[in-house]
């Protein structure tokens, strides 16, 4: 007999497996893991309702060096307003695009998991999908190794911040992180150095340097507000920029659902 574990875990991604069974892949604290779950296509099924997207479940499952078996569930959050909107849902597939690709690359997948379920909590009630979506993208950047430099100039080492035109900062995606007023006059030219303006600089700071724990409808709010003036496309594409220069990943979900709205 196979031995029995139990976990918690989030269902990221499903599909059909032979005739009468399905495929899920769960990340938990641990590990990321390829389940099969049986009887799923049943009229009847009892084991359907733990395999949908998103689902946070404590499940029991086999536990070997093979493909395993989930043999037991229990939903403990099924994100109900994620699955209703299409907007969150759309967020919700990126997300699990980036945990798909890039969970095993990381060091600390539990503190990745935790981040995760209160992203996922932050997008079920918020009325901001898109800012909670670039609230996830930028802050794991440092899970992934990939942390832009922020607190001072990457060319010259000022850490001056302030309102004056002097001190103005500019998000550069070829240097990897802030470049003052005064190095970017004097940098050349180059077609690839896609630089972030001031304003949207600083949306990009507040992101990645404020905690998760202080992040609320107000907060995300303003964010919104911030970027409908200087351009939220603006910062996306940097953010996506960003992650093929450091990571060479380009988000196949985020064309198809561009290729839908007809944007690409």
């Amino acid at each position: 007999m196979k031995p029995i574990s139990k976990y918690q875990g989030l269902v990221i991604k499903t599909k059909d497996y032979k005739e009468n069974a399905s495929l899920v892949t769960i990340i938990t604290k641990d590990f990321k893991q390829n389940y099969v779950v049986k009887g799923t296509k049943k009229i009847n099924s009892k084991t359907a309702k733990w395999i949908n997207f998103f689902n946070y479940i404590s499940f029991n499952a086999t536990d070997t060096p093979n493909l395993n078996t989930l043999t037991e569930a229990y939903v403990i959050n099924y994100f109900p307003n994620i699955n209703i909107d299409q907007d969150k849902l759309e967020v919700a597939f990126i997300i699990s695009e980036k945990l798909d690709l890039f969970f095993e690359q990381v060091n600390d997948t539990n503190k990745l998991f935790e981040f995760t379920l209160k992203i996922l909590e932050l997008l079920e009630k918020t009325n901001y999908p898109k800012q909670v979506l670039q609230l996830f993208e930028i802050k794991i950047m440092y899970l992934l190794g990939i942390s832009p430099v922020l607190n001072q100039c990457v060319k010259c080492g000022n850490m001056n911040d302030h309102n004056n035109d002097d001190n103005k900062f500019f998000f550069s995606v070829l240097l990897g992180g802030v470049i003052c007023k005064k190095c970017m006059i004097y940098d050349e030219f180059n077609s690839n150095n896609f630089i972030l303006n001031n304003e949207l600089t600083k949306v990009f700071k507040y992101l990645y340097y404020i905690k998760i724990e202080n992040v609320d409808e107000e907060f995300l709010k303003l964010i919104f507000e911030i970027e409908k003036i200087s351009g939220e496309k603006e910062l996306n594409k940097t953010i996506d920029l960003y992650y093929q220069e450091y990571l060479d990943f380009t988000s196949k979900v985020k064309k198809v659902y561009l290729a839908m709205r007809g944007e690409q």
